[in-house]
């Protein structure tokens, strides 16, 4: 068994590694979600089963010179002493690439193991690992595993206290040797990571010069920095593209040793499948069929069955009217308004958390979680690469479109993915701009499932037609070109469903911590606006725009509100009040827009700002808001006129 150890383990691995399948495999059932103080970046915390040692996963990697936000946090784990012992989880299928990560990581001075993953799959593409060779060259502990499949996990568990030193090392030229050594010897011999801190700065790391400064004073920077800009004149090319290809160069001698090509089988199942998602014919046919089990597993069991069970039944049906009798003891019209009125605490706060949002978000990140553990949002980013490229982005752009139907302030962090800033200003721009998130999209799946079917057509319709119209604008707008688009598409896996059950367990009890006290707290200010006169003077004012501009009845004034608080929550109070018949069909479809395009939550826009600057951002927000609201007149007006019954 793993040793009592205070000091965490740490998961490390590339993009598309089954690094979380691991972390999910050698752990507990207890996950506590960790944020990095100095980044944007959440982690997973769990305890090793058999042990009391915690270990981190954190997001993947592409590599520990790279200076984005995902390797910040990796660096301040290592540098910080915060962790005892690395796993690495190696792609077998890709192993030069993970290699390069491993002699990076070997810098930093701290005990490592090697989990070598899908080792299968990479049989299937004709390369054979020998493992034992691969250990005799890194002199570290190397466990094969096929992680969907639980291999290995035992044996990994079981080899952790067996972490050592790697003893293989990248040699750089002999100027750069020689000016690692000299940056070394400023640090002293009390920090076993003064080697990663030296390469760090070579390639300039803003985060180690901040890092260096604060620890060893800002003279020992200085003295660092004029080595560093004297190294720089000898060379031609960037020091860390030097860097970075001394790593892939040996890393890729290290390959050579331990693999070689076998007879490869494209027979396999996976294999044919994986190349059909691929191509134009049959992929385009294959997304069409994962949509539509989407909108039956979400939609229909999620928004209609779930919804119907927990708000109808169990909310409406017992628990409302419950609490209404034992409140009848107060004969007090304001306590029993509080709890249970038209902005009652249980009857909006926690009916509409619980019985309308939870269920169908609960059903999406179920959905949602095998199509990321699958391996399938690549092929899709392959399938719109070129419809993606009229509106100047490619296909790399897929993944924070897509991440913005899940969280819109992950997507926006996912932006950093793209290569240039005009690919980035787009991105943010239609996310910002017409994407409902997880949330949102869980109660407008609950509005649809009581509408006529042409209701979703028509504002799925619009947002497409406005992110196409958007994206086309900004292309000829922006200055600026797009990134090239090369990305590796892992083998198609089915996932194991308890790692997904859990990952979207803990997405719904973040959504929950964060969500359900903002909903009592609007509901609440609500129920107070309301009784002293507010709600019915905003209403009046607004009526105009309402009324006159908008064809909504007043009480979508109260919709507003809610949503400038939190997207979901103005859409579950929509949906209480279609259900009431304050609101028909054509007047859910203007609403259900106007939310969609309005500014989104204030995380998102504390991130709009942070990673676009304030500039930019308020240039985006200063034009959803008028936008969304000329959008629902212009809806109005149409469905209006040509009488349309939804």
């Amino acid at each position: 068994m793993v040793a009592a150890i205070k000091k965490p383990a740490i998961l490390i691995g590339n993009v598309n590694v089954g690094k979380t399948t691991i972390f999910n495999n050698i752990t507990g059932k207890e996950l506590k979600e960790v944020k990095d103080k100095e980044t944007s970046i959440s982690y997973f915390k769990a305890t090793i089963k058999g042990s009391s040692k915690p270990v981190y996963d954190i997001p993947d990697i592409s590599g520990l010179t790279i200076c984005a936000e995902e390797e910040k946090t990796a660096i301040n784990l290592l540098l910080n002493k915060s962790v005892d012992t690395i796993i690495q989880v190696v792609d077998a299928k890709n192993l030069l690439r993970s290699l390069a990560l491993t002699l990076q990581i070997a810098e930093f001075g701290i005990p490592t193991i090697i989990a070598l993953n899908m080792i299968d799959e990479a049989q299937v593409r004709g390369v054979k690992i020998d493992s034992r060779k691969l250990s005799e060259r890194l002199n570290l502990e190397v466990i094969d595993t096929i992680a969907n499949e639980r291999e290995g996990t035992g044996k990994l568990i079981s080899s952790i206290d067996k972490a050592r030193l790697p003893s293989v090392r990248a040699v750089f030229p002999e100027d750069i040797e020689s000016a690692i050594v000299d940056i070394s010897a400023f640090f002293g011999d009390d920090e076993p990571s003064k080697r990663a801190l030296a390469i760090l700065l070579v390639i300039k790391d803003k985060i180690i010069e901040k890092y260096v400064s604060d620890k060893f004073g800002d003279n020992t920077l200085q003295k660092c920095k004029k080595i560093v800009n004297n190294l720089e004149k000898k060379h031609a090319k960037p020091l860390d593209v030097i860097i970075s290809e001394t790593y892939y160069f040996q890393a890729n001698r290290i390959t050579d040793s331990v693999s070689k090509k076998v007879k490869c089988d494209l027979s396999d199942r996976k294999f044919k499948l994986s190349r059909w998602t691929s191509r134009l014919f049959p992929g385009i046919p294959i997304a069409i069929f994962v949509a539509l089990l989407m909108f039956l597993f979400v939609g229909k069991f999620g928004a209609e069955f779930l919804v119907d069970l927990l708000e109808g039944k169990l909310f409406n049906g017992i628990i409302i009217p419950f609490l209404k009798n034992i409140l009848k003891v107060f004969n007090s019209s304001f306590i029993t308004d509080l709890f249970c009125g038209e902005f009652g605490l249980i009857s909006v706060g926690i009916t509409l958390s619980f019985g309308v949002v939870l269920p169908v978000l609960f059903t999406f990140y179920i959905f949602f979680g095998y199509l990321e553990d699958s391996g399938y949002l690549p092929r899709v980013s392959i399938l719109l690469d070129k419809a993606l490229r009229v509106i100047g982005l490619n296909g790399k752009g897929v993944f924070p479109l897509i991440m913005g139907f899940s969280c819109i302030t992950m997507a926006l962090l996912t932006t950093r993915m793209l290569d240039t800033k005009k690919e980035k200003i787009i991105a943010s721009f239609l996310l910002i701009l017409g994407l409902p998130c997880a949330p949102l999209l869980s109660v407008m799946f609950v509005l649809f499932g009581k509408l006529h079917w042409s209701a979703a057509v028509i504002v799925f319709g619009v947002i497409l037609f406005q992110v196409i119209l958007s994206g086309l604008l900004l292309n000829k707008i922006l200055p600026g070109d797009r990134g090239d688009f090369i990305i590796e598409a892992p083998p198609l896996r089915l996932p194991s469903f308890l790692p997904i059950l859990k990952k979207a367990t803990l997405r719904i009890k973040t959504f929950l911590i964060e969500a359900v006290p903002i909903f009592l707290i609007a509901s609440f200010a609500l129920f107070l606006f309301d009784k002293a006169g507010g709600l019915d003077l905003f209403r009046a004012s607004l009526k105009p725009v309402t009324l006159k501009l908008l064809g909504l009845p007043v009480e979508s004034v109260e919709i507003i509100l809610m949503t400038i608080v939190r997207r979901e929550a103005g859409a579950a109070l929509l949906s209480l009040f279609f259900d009431s018949g304050i609101f028909n069909g054509t007047q859910t479809v203007v609403m259900l827009l106007i939310m969609t395009f309005l500014t989104p939550c204030i995380n998102s826009m504390i991130v709009i700002f942070k990673e676009r600057g304030v500039k930019t951002g308020l240039g985006i927000i200063g034009f959803v808001i008028p936008y969304a609201l000329l959008v629902g007149a212009v809806v109005n007006f149409i469905l209006t006129s040509l009488k349309v019954q939804l």
